[in-house]
């Protein structure tokens, strides 16, 4: 499932789209998970993390934001619920796109 929020611009509607997470799946005692987040318009100050009900957000250790499709991120799972996560990204107009697990 994709959550996607247009947003109208000059004439123009932008959405904010999160298309995929790889890998899509890390273990616990992961310390450095390294994803790639896909998706269209990140603006340069874009920020992720991974969001589930019940439970701190899972914050990246550091992050790039590659250009407007992609963002990598270093994720540290220690200790952290199993189960799923959603992917978030927000720009900073605080515009934001999920990918829900």
């Amino acid at each position: 499932m994709k959550f996607i929020i247009s947003l109208f611009l000059g004439g123009l509607f932008v959405v904010l789209l999160v298309n995929n997470c790889v890998p899509d799946s890390g273990s616990r005692d992961q310390t450095n998970l390294q994803v790639v987040v896909r998706g269209a318009h990140f603006d340069r100050y874009a920020t992720v993390w991974l969001e589930r009900t019940g439970e701190p957000d899972i914050v990246p250790t550091a992050f790039t934001v590659v250009d407007p499709t992609e963002i990598r991120a270093s994720l540290d799972l220690r200790e952290k619920a199993l189960g799923l996560w959603d992917v978030v990204v927000e720009n900073q107009n605080t515009h934001q796109a999920r990918l829900a697990e």
